[in-house]
């Protein structure tokens, strides 16, 4: 199973020009970031543990991006839960938050969850921690600092979101 903050998946058959291997950050509690994740990693994901993957990267978002589907067979024929909450900036909101505060409670663990460099999906999970934990924004801040993302810049719509009321969000 996994263990420490950082994580190095090898994997050999990664497309020319990569690395070679998955970098995850682990956030907290079993959840881990990354960036953006394909079908030829899924393997390595399987054997260092994971058990889910939530991908918050919208398809298209750039060229030569894999299309989520099929990082979801991939994940799926490995016996790996799989959860797609694509978002942007713009198509950030409340309804989206929810839904990825869903996903990680049903979602066994650990959880990788991944967007383009991974900082999007810190994010998420700060604006979900804040809504659902009412957890500080400083807190948030600093556990996401210590594994090397700064969403100091988002502390505004942390606080806002931490602020809202069950009335405030509509099921999406």
């Amino acid at each position: 199973m996994l263990s420490g903050q950082r994580l190095s998946v090898s994997n050999p058959d990664r497309t020319e020009g990569s690395k070679g291997m998955v970098q995850t950050t682990e956030l907290e509690n079993g959840i881990y970031t990354a960036g953006q994740i394909s079908q030829e990693d899924i393997p390595d994901l399987a054997e260092a543990g994971f058990r889910t993957i939530i991908n918050n990267r919208p398809d298209g978002e750039e060229a030569g991006q894999p299309p989520y589907s099929d990082t979801e067979h991939a994940a799926q024929a490995k016996g790996i839960n799989y959860y797609y909450i694509p978002l942007t900036q713009e198509t950030l909101t409340p309804e989206k938050v929810a839904r990825f505060r869903e996903a990680m409670e049903e979602a066994p663990r650990p959880v990788l969850v991944h967007c383009r460099s991974g900082a999007r999906s810190t994010l998420l999970w700060a604006l979900s921690e804040a809504r659902y934990n009412k957890r500080s924004t400083q807190d948030l801040i600093d556990v996401a600092g210590r594994q090397g993302k700064d969403i100091s810049s988002a502390s505004p719509l942390i606080d806002h979101y931490r602020a809202w009321e069950d009335s405030d969000v509509k099921d999406g």
